[in-house]
């Protein structure tokens, strides 16, 4: 993997805090190496297979951006999400009492027995459930500079996008994305997926912008490797789990990501996105993000497209619930949604 080197600083000062509360140094990071969406189909695939990602500058239109980011503030500005009396494009934090554990979004963690408006953070929670079940999420997700570019990446003459896709929010001090690879979750189905990542506003490293280990698909390969020899005496459905014995909590491989990196001799590369940025990656490349330490809420979304010709993953044809996580067996009334 290219490892683009630090011309200049990111944009915020100090360093980065990990999901475990500890601290990223500076040596322990790098810069994405960037792809333009007009370079050559050849180009885009020597560098996917090479690097295991590509970050796409500006494939996206940024009005188009600018308005799902919009459309979520306006779905959820009746719960106080954001400090009144300041600009919805500024996107800052509520300041009033245990805001961060009230606004939970779907899938992360409340940390043991904490203070929280329990009323509003079930009507933010079924918000955000509704959001990723919307039309207006789903038209993004499908805009033509989106598909086509996966299209022309992979060689396939069509595409679906899987309904369980996932509009999310990182709130300052809160939950981020935990240190893993996205087979972990895809166990049902062969790793023949393209994850899509994309902020909704221009983000730094510091508002947990994503991060790729840099050159790390092949370690996630034969991380999966070794947890399907160890898992042998387990059953079937217990194997595929991302949530089995074998794993730290969640499907975690690490909680410490400067500790990992410096075992594995490897660094985080990471990106100051600007709207309509896009990254897509392989499922095997190990990737995370560090909390959100700015006062700014950073909204972005997290997909994934497959080969309808291909077998894959089914537990993911279904929206998002909180009653049919990714450790259940394979749902029966299992839909896909074609882009």
């Amino acid at each position: 993997m290219v490892v683009a080197p630090l011309s200049h600083s990111f944009g915020f000062d100090g360093h980065l805090t990990t999901p475990s509360g500890g601290k990223l140094p500076e040596e322990s990071y790098a810069r994405f190496v960037e792809t333009s969406p007009d370079a050559t189909t050849d180009e885009i695939r020597e560098r996917w297979e090479r690097d295991g990602y590509l970050y796409v500058k500006g494939l996206l239109k940024p009005e188009n951006v600018r308005a799902l980011r919009t459309k979520f503030f306006a779905e959820t500005a009746h719960l106080g999400l954001l400090e009144p009396g300041t600009d919805p494009k500024d996107a800052i934090f509520a300041k009033c009492p245990h805001a961060v554990e009230t606004y939970l979004h779907p899938g992360s963690l409340r940390p043991g027995k904490v203070s929280y408006d329990a009323e509003k953070s079930q009507k933010y929670f079924e918000a955000c459930v509704a959001a990723q079940r919307s039309e207006w999420f789903h038209k993004f997700q499908t805009q033509p500079e989106m598909t086509d570019f996966i299209k022309r990446l992979t060689g396939w003459d069509e595409l679906h996008l899987l309904k369980r896709q996932l509009l999310r929010a990182a709130m300052p001090q809160g939950d981020t994305t935990i240190i893993h690879y996205d087979q972990l979750y895809f166990r049902h189905g062969p790793p023949k997926f393209v994850t899509c990542w994309a902020p909704l506003q221009d983000t730094s490293p510091d508002m947990g912008g994503l991060m790729y280990l840099s050159d790390s698909a092949s370690i996630g390969e034969d991380m999966e490797k070794n947890f399907n020899a160890r898992a042998q005496h387990m059953s079937d459905s217990e194997r595929k789990s991302a949530f089995n014995a074998n794993m730290m909590a969640r499907g975690a491989i690490s909680n410490d990501a400067g500790q990992f990196a410096k075992e594995v001799n490897r660094k985080w590369i990471m990106a100051d996105f600007k709207e309509g940025d896009v990254v897509f990656h392989n499922p095997f490349i190990i990737h995370g993000a560090c909390v959100n330490t700015t006062d700014r809420v950073m909204i972005h979304t997290d997909t994934r497209y497959v080969n309808p010709a291909d077998g894959f993953d089914k537990r993911w044809t279904v929206f998002w619930d909180p009653n049919n996580d990714v450790t259940d067996p394979v749902l029966k009334k299992a839909e896909s949604t074609i882009a």
